[in-house]
């Protein structure tokens, strides 16, 4: 009761405990996907997957739907639920880190869970989003799981990083750089969205497009590198 929906907290947990039951029973019937963990088409398409695919795609539906309930239940219990006087320039970078990572689940883990809806549209209602043949691009997948996948680092990294500074910042005598960790942080967040190209520079694409998904590549280094270089100051001080 600690968070500000908490129903909402035991639903995303027990759907993800039972998109895990679905995931792996494909075990019990001899029918386990073998596409790859990207799953990219055509490989993943009828005419190349076995059954096994409908306990992946269904499975990894439900986490998804889980993973949204979490990440809606963690951004609005720290907009909302923050101690008297907390305000935002005063909250633990923890938490700022935890923010921000939530936001990235929303919108990341919606675009997977709308790639995984057309693809087990394509392979069991006849519907043909990734077949070039029919109209439909197969790199059209490549985009949207990429669009999941890069943010999906950042996702596991970001806490991380959160729990590095909040160490730091304790045992040193202050964390430096306070202000410009939380920027980087944010930056962090918003560059990974823009970063999935760098995944598929072999797959044809304009080239003059690769050259804006390299240079985001270059520019989330930095901010990444900002809460390094804090760190050492924290602690050189």
């Amino acid at each position: 009761r600690d968070l500000a929906y908490p129903r909402l907290t035991a639903f995303s947990y027990w759907v993800f405990f039972f998109s895990g039951m679905i995931f792996f029973s494909g075990f019990l019937f001899d029918a386990v996907a073998d596409i790859g963990w990207f799953a990219y088409t055509p490989l993943s398409a009828p005419a190349f997957a076995k059954r096994g695919i409908d306990f992946w795609v269904v499975g990894l539906g439900a986490a998804e739907v889980a993973g949204i309930a979490a990440g809606a239940e963690l951004t609005i219990s720290v907009l909302r639920l923050r101690a008297p006087g907390m305000s935002l320039n005063r909250m633990p970078l923890f938490a700022w880190a935890w923010l921000a990572t939530a936001v990235m689940i929303v919108f990341a883990f919606t675009t997977l869970l709308i790639a995984t809806l057309l693809l087990e549209l394509d392979n069991d209602f006849g519907t043909r989003f990734f077949d070039d043949r029919r109209g439909g691009n197969h790199l059209l997948w490549q985009q949207l799981f990429w669009f999941f996948g890069h943010p999906e680092v950042y996702i596991i990294f970001l806490p991380a990083t959160g729990i590095v500074s909040m160490i730091v910042g304790t045992f040193a005598k202050r964390i430096v750089g306070y202000t410009w960790i939380v920027v980087a942080i944010l930056l962090t967040g918003f560059l990974s969205f823009g970063l999935w190209v760098h995944h598929m520079y072999t797959t044809g694409l304009p080239e003059l497009s690769l050259y804006f998904f390299a240079g985001a590549s270059l520019m989330i280094a930095i901010a990444s590198g900002v809460q390094i270089f804090a760190w050492i100051a924290s602690l050189c001080g």
